[in-house]
């Protein structure tokens, strides 16, 4: 697969700026997981992503940001700038190491949050404002981890009633996995008409690292789908601005050019 290059700048947040979308579609939150490099299988979701203007949040590990990839680091800046893609906290350990938040101990938790956020600060220039733990549930500790960052605003979890009130749970009530890692389309369909078609969002779960090529194709089966519905696709910032009120983005749903290749993703 040859390397996908994001075409120009200026032209893309031109045609993002000037989208105008049914307010009133229902909302796609993509959660992706499990980003620490610049692999292929991503590339190929932003290639897409781009082309038909459909917004996109990728979990990114803390240690993926430590690793001094500076590629990784700059095509995560480039992608931002586009305003289709949201990056957030998935932990810091990554593979070989799940339920990072699950009996692990106060301690080892705000390591790995405050690591990830100090990360996030100092690669990307902002702190990410939610989080997902990878492989793992959640348990008390990790929240009173995200309790001393008042910059988490969303998290992928059951919240507290104590933090209700600061942070945004953000649910899956279906899902285009099943199960988990392997894409499936027609399980999706099926339960999208019985009980998703008229949720006020849906937040779906995908791990491009583990598609095959088959695979990959129905993730894009399923987002056209949804876009063909009029819903709007949206980051995680905008949600939280939704949900609290702030307005947000609706979904762009023009096709931005795409424009360039260059050699193969390493």
């Amino acid at each position: 697969m040859k390397r996908f290059v994001l075409p120009c700048l200026c032209t893309m947040l031109a045609v993002c700026s000037s989208l105008s979308a049914d307010e009133k579609g229902q909302i796609v939150i993509f959660k992706l997981d499990d980003m620490s490099a610049r692999y292929v299988n991503y590339e190929r979701v932003v290639e897409f992503a781009v082309k038909e203007g459909i917004k996109v949040n990728f979990g990114v590990f803390g240690s993926a940001l430590a690793s001094g990839k500076q590629e990784f680091i700059d095509w995560i800046k480039e992608l931002k700038k586009t305003g289709l893609f949201e990056f957030w906290n998935h932990g810091y350990g990554g593979f070989g190491h799940p339920k990072e938040f699950e009996g692990t101990g106060y301690e080892a938790q705000k390591e790995a949050i405050f690591r990830t956020q100090e990360l996030s600060k100092e690669k990307l220039g902002e702190y990410f404002i939610a989080f997902g733990p990878h492989a793992s549930a959640v348990d008390a500790d990790t929240w009173k981890v995200l309790a001393e960052r008042p910059e988490i605003r969303a998290v992928w979890a059951a919240v507290p009633a104590e933090l209700a009130g600061r942070i945004i749970r953000i649910e899956r009530k279906i899902n285009m996995e099943n199960p988990t890692t392997k894409m499936n389309k027609e399980k999706f369909l099926s339960d999208y008409a019985v009980r998703g078609k008229d949720l006020e969002y849906i937040s779906l779960q995908g791990h491009p690292n583990a598609w095959d090529e088959a695979q990959f194709e129905q993730f894009k089966e399923v987002a056209l789908f949804l876009k063909k519905q009029g819903c709007r696709f949206m980051t995680v910032s905008e949600f939280v601005r939704y949900k609290t009120g702030q307005g947000a983005a609706s979904a762009p749903a023009e096709k931005p050019p795409v424009a360039g290749t260059a050699p193969e993703a390493r």
